[in-house]
């Protein structure tokens, strides 16, 4: 695949728009879940539901030392015995096995307050009780909207852009569950005491001219804002004039839904929307799945070129995915696209040349090179200068880096955590995505 350089981004093939050609799916209970409950390292402190039960759709697996739920099975069926698994992006956690009994019979949900009564309060507390993660940064729900608060945020922002070529998940979110998105998007706002809510779609033309007009019709008060540019896309976005001065957060579409089922329904996330595509697949396509469903299951319900050359499979996205060799992985509620690919990414390493191209492409206009260099050599003070503390995560950088140094692993992966309020581990980059770095 051909990667070109843009003074101010990364393009490459766009798969967006033949996922929306095709139509959106449901994938049935497949014969075994695998759901991740707890870093291994923390096993002495959880309780799991006792191998050989039967649980109800909906029912706590497992739950911390305070009694507080850590896991919902998302069908009714048998728990199955405990297994320590490499997650990718997560490492080594201790995960549940379920074997779905095709029952619908679902625990009493949590206590549904009516529109009058969603208090801020009780909002936070059914993303919290509920374990609700937003998609677009892992982030625990709950945690973002309190810190959002706390900052005063003026504008909040639902991500349906899915600048990431190969993804189509927020704005398929978006069209399918109008609005039940717009309702989460204004539980969200309440919740961290904002007043005005914008939903944010990027190359909107994808799904096609006539949904987007629907879409403007149907938003229920949000206002819409169609973007265009090049990956990444939300570093450019906050730098509109309609947003000069103004304290921006971000949520995204599918934790919008996950939120107001919370609230409404009192259910926990069950499904997720997931965009299977890349060169490996002749027919790009958006599907529901049920959280927990390993990803050869997901990939068996697509159209696969040839099935024998499928040699690489990432999650997550393009560029800040993760390679999967286990094909027991399993679907989580922040996974946004399966790609297959046909030939295996890679470049031979040749260290930094000095090209440049890594600050060229930076949106948030880290001096990357530099501030690579200085964390390589440990002067985590002159890395701050040269604007560590504002990379998102985003790893344009690594992909147009033709000596293969990926950067961005430098900047992220390498500050200590102790460095407060300057340097974050690459674990703790959502704590910065979505606001201004101004």
């Amino acid at each position: 695949m051909v990667h070109l350089l843009l003074h101010s981004g990364v393009r490459i093939d766009d798969m967006r728009a033949a996922a929306f050609k095709r139509p959106f799916l449901s994938l049935p209970e497949c014969g075994g879940l695998l759901l991740p409950v707890c870093p291994a390292r923390e096993r002495s402190e959880i309780r799991v539901v006792s191998e050989g039960e039967r649980v109800r759709r909906f029912e706590p697996l497992a739950r911390d030392a305070e009694n507080r739920p850590l896991c919902y099975a998302p069908a009714a069926g048998v728990v199955g015995r405990c297994v320590t698994k490499e997650i990718p992006g997560r490492g080594k956690m201790i995960c549940v096995r379920l074997t779905p009994s095709g029952g619908e019979q679902a625990v009493r949900p949590l206590s549904r307050p009516s529109r009058e009564e969603a208090t801020p309060q009780k909002i936070l507390r059914a993303a919290e009780l509920l374990c609700l993660n937003d998609e677009t940064d892992g982030e625990p729900l709950a945690e973002k909207l309190e810190r959002y608060g706390r900052n005063g945020i003026d504008t909040l922002i639902c991500d349906a852009l899915c600048d990431d070529p190969f993804m189509a998940d927020g704005l398929c979110t978006l069209t399918e569950m109008t609005g039940e998105v717009c309702d989460g998007l204004r539980l969200a706002a309440r919740a961290c005491g904002c007043s005005r809510v914008v939903i944010a779609v990027f190359r909107a033309q994808a799904a096609g001219i006539r949904t987007v007009r629907r879409l403007r019709k149907s938003l229920d008060g949000c206002e819409l804002l169609n973007f265009n540019g090049r990956y990444p896309v939300w570093p450019a976005l906050k730098k509109l004039h309609r947003f000069a001065g103004k304290k921006l957060g971000r949520i995204g579409a599918q934790a919008c839904l996950q939120l107001s089922r919370a609230v409404r329904l009192g259910r926990p996330a069950e499904r997720c929307v997931v965009t299977v595509s890349g060169d490996g697949v002749q027919k790009p396509q958006n599907l529901s799945v049920l959280i927990g469903t390993p990803v050869s299951e997901v990939l068996a319900h697509t159209a696969l070129s040839e099935e024998d050359n499928i040699v690489a499979v990432a999650v997550h996205g393009t560029f800040a995915g993760h390679a999967v060799t286990d094909p027991e992985t399993p679907v989580l509620a922040d996974t946004r696209c399966i790609l297959a690919m046909t030939r295996r990414a890679g470049r031979r390493k040749s260290g930094c040349i000095g090209c440049g191209r890594c600050n060229e492409v930076c949106g948030e206009n880290v001096f990357v090179s530099e501030a690579s260099r200085a964390v390589k050599r440990g002067r985590l003070e002159e890395a701050l200068l040269y604007g560590a503390a504002r990379c998102i995560g985003c790893r344009a950088c690594d992909v147009v880096c033709p000596g293969g140094v990926n950067p961005s692993e430098q900047v992220l992966g390498a500050l200590p955590p102790k460095a407060e309020g300057a340097f974050f581990p690459k674990q703790k980059a959502y704590e910065r995505n979505g606001e201004n770095h101004d």
